[in-house]
């Protein structure tokens, strides 16, 4: 018996899984998720991650330059 298995057998929920190609999220809630998350590391004593999150926050809203 699976964990998954176990847990809805003792009356537990199992979790729906969807894939991420059914949602969309726009580019300010992932933005707001990712600073949210590097001030949470940076708290945690991990500034260089924290800092790596800043610069993928700021990346959500760069233009990707087009081909000629």
């Amino acid at each position: 018996m699976t964990c998954m298995t176990q847990l809805a057998f003792r009356g537990f929920a199992t979790p729906v899984v969807t894939p991420l190609s059914d949602h969309q999220v726009s580019p300010l809630v992932l933005s707001d998720r990712l600073l949210t998350l590097a001030q949470d590391a940076e708290r945690a004593g991990f500034p260089l991650s924290a800092g790596h999150l800043v610069n993928l926050a700021h990346a959500v809203f760069d233009e990707i330059p087009t081909r000629r």
